[in-house]
């Protein structure tokens, strides 16, 4: 351990070495500069270490400052990530007692808010929202106050949602490391970022580590003759600021900064300050803020698809916990109670998990291996307590005689259509091991006599252990309410889907497969309509030219593809291995190098898209395997992508962007999407939607990021309309959130008993979330608006949520002004991608579960 004695000694020659540099500036005659200093603290909670040495780096990160604070009265500290102070509290709590006093002292600023420096463009929208919930909850919880100020060291870019999430989650101000001059040009002053919704924010970019003085971002073209902090100090002149920030920080694996004696002279002071102490001066000398609307993206493309295993885990973790929140709020409406706490620890996990360099894929094989540990225990806990809420609500669904019962809910926020998918029991005698399966097809029937085709797709046999994935369409199941199904007698009457040869059809599409593709055509039947320009196909990219940074090519981090690309060669004919009544399915195989593709596509009665599954077996090393769409529109085409909480706008020139859930090309007359549930890397060149389903990169670190078996799942939806009109963004939420649906003991006697507490109606209106308030003191419903454009959405209250009281809410579930109830209803007016907490605030406590 360093002694505080040493932290005075290493600063002697860095003071005398900064009363040096600025006397030396040349600042005009009557001004006057004020550098706020700031210790900080950037530590990697995983990057190419394990979990052990994170727990040794943030405890002598904390202890060490703590010394450095207590021996020098003047310094100050500006302390970011959540979980590090989680963990000092729970390993030393004599140690998080210094931290508090120091707190309370104002000698440490809480900053951020967030429970770690998670990646701002691969988590949904939600994701980011708990990242703020859960940290400004704790921050409050153990200090009184909340972080004001976001200081992002390292994060990949930012999403144009972020100026909103900030200003929702009780976040002023921001300063932040990238995008780097030579990705994105900013001012080298403060600025105005506004973000797709409006909300404007003053961002600063910084550089994260330095010695206390400013500097100019990372590859700024530097005029000759200058300096950087010349040029840094003379650009905030010109345009009025006599404050800057510095960071005294110098390492990736926290620790500490030497100690820095402030000094002063006739032009300048450096003082030792805080984020937020730095942005109030700035306010206060009211020099005019630049304003800046582009993304501060792209770079680090390859990060959308480095270990792609670590999106897939994602965003499967993000589905089943916002799942798993609806269906405990069913269950506490009947009096069950809320496991709150036990479902904001595994919300907490997942909020480590999008640290970024963990869910980017960057870090090194260790590392991963870590993570996927961890999603190995949160997938485990989340079914627990999934299938006990299933339990609990099973008392509710009426079964009868039925030899099956399912039950089906739908998260949505319309009546789904969709198809369910459950896991049932095959065995008609269940202690009968060798007794008959149910039909591999058949009929199930609802609570109002209509109804459906069922078709069993998976079998899994083991010993008395019978199960099958059932699918079905969920017709009319209500939005945020649940309603059953039973097993009928009988066989299907027809099937309204169809495979022959290497064509499928279903009711509203027709497909062709094959040829040096997958998929050849694709025609609406209502008016006989092309939708492709050509065959989709998967493509495979060499990566052969890396652009390189920090005087390393950084595999992980980068794309390194050229024009080069070739197209994967058919490997058999087309087979049918599927023909409904549901679902019918052709299978393709391809080839290229040691890799084989196997790609199965289908079609859903009644739906009008095409869904590709392919699993790769792949065996490549700097490769990257895109499969391409090329819609054959005409018009001017816009190209659209889901980003967090909203929608952005591309080029067509960009590398590639992070697309949360789906991309869109639109013209005059149309457009089609491709949806997917964790593959965000797409580009739109050549006007074509790529998207990118694996690449190996290779490193010091990890030598091989990605090989194996490898599945991905992606939808083909052409659209007459325009992408708004067709709800693209709704569609890709239905995507990713299928209707929920179980095998019900159907323990109820009549008429099931859970009632739609609960109605929706909004166009482009997407719920984000239906949970119980963090107070326990009602239910928390976030929606935002997801088509860019001015909305009504009005919630109809009955059953068990009639008697409660709605107030508008934020992202950290404040109690805000009361909304006033039209007719049992809450009327909202949304703005364009506008996100909207209504707390709905119960007579009495929502209590725990009881055992």
């Amino acid at each position: 351990m360093t002694s505080s004695g040493a932290f005075q000694m290493e600063g002697v020659s860095t003071s005398s070495d900064h009363r040096f540099t600025l006397k030396s500036l040349a600042i005009p005659h009557g001004e006057k500069i004020t550098i706020h200093m700031t210790h900080l603290a950037h530590l990697d909670l995983m990057w190419y270490w394990q979990l052990p040495d994170t727990i040794e780096m943030c405890l002598d990160t904390i202890r060490w400052h703590m010394e450095m604070l207590e021996e020098h009265p003047d310094a100050r500290y500006s302390h970011t990530q959540v979980f590090i102070l989680r963990l000092v509290e729970q390993i030393d709590p004599d140690l998080f007692k210094r931290f508090s006093t120091l707190v309370d002292q104002g000698r440490i600023e809480l900053d951020s808010g967030q429970w770690v420096e998670p990646d701002h463009n691969l988590p949904c929208g939600e994701s980011l929202a708990r990242q703020f919930l859960y940290g400004q909850r704790y921050i409050e919880s153990r200090f009184g106050v909340r972080a004001k100020t976001l200081v992002n060291s390292d994060s990949f870019g930012h999403s144009r949602s972020l100026p909103q999430v900030l200003r929702q989650a009780g976040i002023e101000h921001a300063i932040i490391k990238r995008p780097r001059q030579v990705y994105v040009d900013l001012p080298e002053t403060p600025f105005l970022w506004q973000g797709i919704d409006g909300t404007v924010i003053p961002f600063l970019r910084f550089i994260n580590k330095g010695t206390g003085l400013p500097s100019l971002s990372q590859y700024y073209n530097l005029p000759p003759g200058t300096t950087d902090l010349q040029e840094k100090v003379c650009c905030n002149l010109i345009a009025g600021f006599h404050h800057l920030f510095g960071s005294h920080c110098n390492s990736d694996a926290g620790g500490i900064s030497p100690y820095v004696q402030p000094c002063s002279g006739e032009q300048y002071e450096l003082v030792y300050s805080t984020p937020s102490d730095f942005w109030k001066a700035v306010e206060a000398e009211g020099a005019g803020l630049p304003h800046v609307s582009k993304p501060l993206n792209y770079i680090y493309h390859g990060c959308y698809t480095t270990h792609i295993d670590e999106k897939e885990h994602c965003r499967r973790a993000e589905r089943e916990l916002m799942e798993l929140e609806v269906l405990w709020t069913h269950a506490a409406l009947m009096g069950h109670g809320y496991p709150l706490e036990q479902i904001a620890e595994l919300w907490r996990r997942l909020c480590f998990l999008q640290f970024h360099d963990i869910l980017p894929g960057t870090g090194a094989h260790e590392t991963h291996a870590d993570s996927s540990a961890l999603y190995r225990e949160l997938f485990l806990q989340i079914n627990i307590l999934r299938r006990k809420a299933q339990l609990l609500l099973d008392r509710y669904i009426c079964g009868g005689k039925a030899a099956r019962t399912i039950a089906v809910l739908s998260p949505g926020i319309s009546s789904s259509a969709g198809i369910a998918s459950a896991d049932v029991d095959l065995r008609t005698n269940r202690e009968d091991p060798e007794s008959e399966c149910i039909p591999e097809s058949g009929l199930l029937e609802d609570e109002s006599g209509a109804i459906v085709p069922y078709q069993i797709i998976d079998k899994r046999k083991r010993q008395r252990f019978a199960h099958g994935t059932m699918i079905f369409p969920a017709q009319s199941a209500p939005p945020l309410g649940i309603k059953s199904y039973r097993l009928v007698e009988g066989p299907p009457s027809c099937s309204f889907v169809h495979a022959e040869g290497n064509v499928i059809e279903n009711q509203k599409l027709k497909v062709e497969i094959g040829g040096q593709g997958i998929v050849s055509s694709i025609t609406t039947k209502n008016d006989g309509r092309e939708w492709l320009k050509s065959p989709v196909r998967i493509e495979l990219w060499p990566e052969t030219d890396y652009p390189g940074d920090y005087g390393s090519p950084m595999q992980a981090w980068f794309l390194g593809v050229t024009d080069e690309h070739y197209a994967a060669e058919p490997a058999v004919a087309p087979v049918v291995v599927e023909n409904g009544p549901v679902r019918a399915t052709i299978r393709v195989e391809h080839k290229w190098g040691a890799s084989r593709f196997v790609t199965d596509v289908s079609l859903y009665a009644g739906q009008d898209y095409v869904e590709l599954r392919t699993e790769m077996d792949w065996r490549e090393r700097e490769v990257l395997a895109r499969m391409r769409t090329e819609p054959l529109i005409s018009g001017n085409v816009t190209r659209r992508f889901g980003i967090p909480f909203g929608a952005e706008t591309a080029s067509g020139k960009e590398l590639e962007v992070p697309a949360i859930g789906w991309a869109d090309m639109d013209g005059g007359d149309g457009g089609v999407a491709v949806l997917n549930r964790d593959r965000p890397g797409h580009t739109f060149k050549d006007g074509c939607i790529r998207t990118s389903l694996v690449r190996c990169a290779t490193g010091d670190w990890d030598t091989c990021t990605d090989s194996g078996i490898i599945r991905a799942t992606l939808r083909i939806l052409p659209h007459s309309e325009g992408w708004s009109e067709a709800g693209i963004p709704a569609r890709a939420e239905e995507f990713a959130h299928a209707p929920i649906a179980w095998q019900s003991e159907g323990l109820s006697g009549g008429h099931s008993q859970l009632d739609e507490a609960l109605k929706i109606k909004g166009e482009g209106v997407i719920i984000s979330c239906v949970k119980v308030a963090e107070n326990r003191n009602g239910y928390i419903l976030r929606l935002y608006e997801s088509l860019g454009k001015e909305e009504n959405a009005g919630i109809s209250l009955s059953g068990k949520l009639k008697d409660c009281i709605p107030f508008n809410s934020n992202l950290l579930e404040d109690e805000l002004e009361p909304i006033n109830l039209a007719d049992g209803a809450v009327n909202l007016k949304f703005m364009p991608f506008e996100i909207k907490t209504v707390l709905l605030r119960t007579i009495s406590s929502i209590q725990p579960p009881r055992d």
